[in-house]
């Protein structure tokens, strides 16, 4: 009796070794002619910029820039002044395992920022960085995946997920967007200091990159122009794109969009399906492989399903989608129609969220034939009127947009579920967009009755327009 085990060849990123190093810097320097003398020094804050990583001899080396931000008071003039000094700094560390690795990746914190007046336009400055370099080395392995033998040979096996990292990227994520001061808050005269905490809520693959989104609180010390103190609190949505998924391993896909530039090393199951939604289909997959689906799970693809094709009217519906959603409202014991509104309903209300959600809370970047790209975002509601109360908003958000990322065009369309149709607001190349859908939105928006789909209805008629 023959048994032959069947393997798997595979690839990711260990971490093989990490070091800390810090190194006090110290500057002393003429303030800005613009800024009045100092008389007292009140705080002094820093914010590290780390800017290159490198092995050299044995040794790892990071450079950068401390931007130290210095509060004082002058004879002068009234209320606190502030400037801002950086200080270049480079820490040194011996590399030990570190020299092997493909992928450094360095994060730090200021131990110590002070700031002294020398004299009234002397200021001394001292920082301590700590940096902390990681570096990931590419490893290879065989793993066991599957046993064939005699038929009359007793095969058991044991399945365990693995996860891997198959991957390590880092890129700059510059973003620009306007926060609006609360009402009865004073007018600015000048920024005295200022925090930005990143946090990131979602990441999802686009093709072969990953598409990341998250928010940034913003806290803003700023003098007013009566010369008092103010605090400023935002918080900003962002969404960047990230380069480097090429080096993960895919291993299934499942989907309902087109298909694009996608290339893997190895052969794979791939599940596309023209429906409308990617949840119907994997809801179909827990039948095909016998496996029990709980009930708070088909909850869940319940409501993607109804989100995904607006409760069944969106024109991507499909009939495998019709009987994917009954057969799965009956299992949740639910009404589709009424458990599809619900989720609707209590959606955040439009006329509250950021501007920058609602423009890019469901938005996606396009390319046209000629290389140029266009960003499409889509808002469903219930009520279209608290949207558009906010036209002027979300048109200045989508012309920031243009000019920021040098898109060709930027199209917003609001949903509005109950009417079947959408509102488009277009920046840009507006002339592209009235000569795709035979309309006029040139500085207006214009109801599209019947317009439901952002893959069927308005992004494929743009594409093939190009």
């Amino acid at each position: 009796m023959d048994l032959e085990l069947k393997w798997r060849d595979l690839t990711w990123f260990e971490v093989l070794g990490r070091a800390t190093a810090t190194h006090e810097e110290a500057l002393e320097t003429a303030i800005p002619e613009y800024c009045p003398d100092m008389n007292r020094i009140v705080d002094a804050t820093g914010q590290l910029q780390i800017r290159d990583r490198e092995i050299t001899g044995g040794a790892v080396m990071v450079s950068g820039m401390v931007s130290v931000r210095v509060l004082y008071s002058s004879e002068e003039s009234s209320g606190l002044r502030s400037l801002e000094v950086s200080v270049p700094f480079r820490c040194t560390q011996e590399g030990g395992n570190l020299a092997a690795c493909r992928v450094l990746r360095a994060e730090g914190r200021l131990l110590l920022t002070e700031a002294k007046a020398v004299s009234a336009r002397r200021l001394y400055v001292r920082v301590l960085p700590e940096v902390t370099v990681t570096g990931y080395g590419e490893m290879h392995g065989r793993l066991c995946c599957a046993a064939e033998g005699d038929a009359s040979l007793a095969v058991r096996t044991r399945e365990t997920p693995l996860r891997l990292l198959s991957a390590v990227a880092e890129k700059q994520c510059p973003f620009t967007q306007e926060t609006m001061l609360q009402t009865g808050q004073e007018t600015p005269e000048e920024v005295l200091a200022d925090r930005l905490t990143l946090r990131v809520t979602d990441w999802q693959n686009v093709g072969t990159k990953l598409l990341v989104k998250g928010e940034a609180r913003l806290c803003v010390l700023y003098r007013g122009e009566q010369q008092g103190l103010c605090i400023h609190e935002a918080a900003l949505p962002f969404s960047q794109i990230l380069d480097g998924i090429e080096a993960a391993e895919i291993v299934e896909i499942v989907d309902h969009h087109r298909l694009g530039g996608l290339v893997t090393a190895q052969p794979l199951r791939f599940n596309a399906m023209p429906v409308g939604s990617t949840s119907a289909i994997v809801v179909r997959e827990f039948g095909i492989c016998d496996v029990e689906l709980p009930k708070n799970l088909a909850a869940l693809l319940l409501g993607a399903m109804l989100t995904d094709t607006v409760i069944m009217k969106s024109p991507t519906t499909t009939d495998f989608d019709r009987k994917v959603i009954a057969a799965t409202a009956e299992y949740v014991g639910v009404d589709p129609v009424e458990y599809g509104m619900e989720i609707f309903k209590c959606r955040s209300n439009p006329a509250e969220l950021p501007v920058e959600k609602i423009v890019n809370a469901d938005a996606k970047e396009f390319e046209l034939a000629n290389g140029n790209k266009v960003y499409i975002g889509q808002f469903e509601t219930v009520d279209l009127q608290a949207v558009l109360g906010r036209e002027a908003e979300i048109r200045e958000a989508i012309k920031a947009l243009v000019a920021e990322k040098g898109y060709q065009f930027v199209l917003f369309f609001a949903t509005d579920i109950l009417a079947e149709g959408s509102q488009f607001i277009v920046e840009g190349d507006v002339d592209f967009v009235n000569d795709t859908f035979g309309i006029d939105a040139t500085d207006k928006s214009v109801w599209m009755p019947g317009v439901l789909s952002r893959k069927k209805q308005v992004a494929a008629p743009i594409l093939a327009h190009a």
